[in-house]
């Protein structure tokens, strides 16, 4: 990776002459070339990838949305107090709520690494509400989602089809008569509203939680 761009790109931004360093191409080289060469925050074991995903009264923070397949317990802990930070002081949200990713809310569900988790973030000062399912992934019943990277990423890669399977839908539909196609015609503008709601590209990158540089 010697003279790679996105090297070069964060070799810049350490030295001042750039802002912050946006790449497109490969999430873990991105990552491991961050880590290296602009350090982790003191106290970070793993720095998290955080996308926003749009609900009926915000956003959502997934963390983590691929950067970590395999973590341990403390590390979800740790991506909790990230997404807690960003909810807070970038997106504005005031007393962000806490959810960790499970196969159901209930106090019995969810897996070793999850209850652990679970334990540890009832413990502390963050305004965690305990255990949410991918359905609330767009609910806006919680505002930061705290998950493996391996699980984080599954949940992204469906939540990015979403728009793409409804425009779907509905353009097959709107070809079955003519009324169809003329109710599709008229709800043109709803419909650029709905894509600029779901559509993934709209929200742009997403940031690398945890180093000390700004990292998309």
């Amino acid at each position: 990776m010697k003279d790679t761009s996105i090297k070069v790109a964060i070799e810049l931004a350490k030295e001042g002459e750039a802002s912050g360093v946006v790449s497109a191409g490969n999430s873990g080289a991105t990552m491991a070339l961050a880590m290296y060469l602009f350090k982790k925050l003191e106290g970070v074991d793993r720095p998290a990838i955080a996308t926003t995903h749009p609900t009926m009264m915000g956003l959502t923070v997934l963390i983590d949305s691929g950067g970590n397949v395999d973590c341990k317990p403390f590390h979800l802990v740790q991506f909790g107090m990230m997404g807690d930070a960003y909810a807070k002081y970038i997106l504005g949200t005031q007393e962000p709520r806490i959810g960790v990713l499970s196969n159901g809310e209930e106090e019995g569900k969810g897996n070793e690494l999850t209850r652990e988790v679970h334990e540890i973030l009832s413990k502390t000062d963050m305004n965690y509400i305990g255990y949410v399912e991918g359905r609330d992934l767009n609910s806006g019943e919680v505002d930061v989602i705290v998950c493996d990277g391996f699980v984080g990423n599954v949940a992204l890669k469906i939540s990015e089809g979403l728009w793409e399977t409804i425009s779907a839908i509905f353009k097959w539909e709107a070809q079955d008569n003519i009324r169809a196609k003329v109710a599709y015609f008229l709800m043109g503008r709803a419909m650029r509203r709905l894509e600029k709601r779901l559509d993934y590209s709209e929200y742009g990158g997403a940031p690398l939680l945890g180093i000390n540089g700004n990292c998309v």
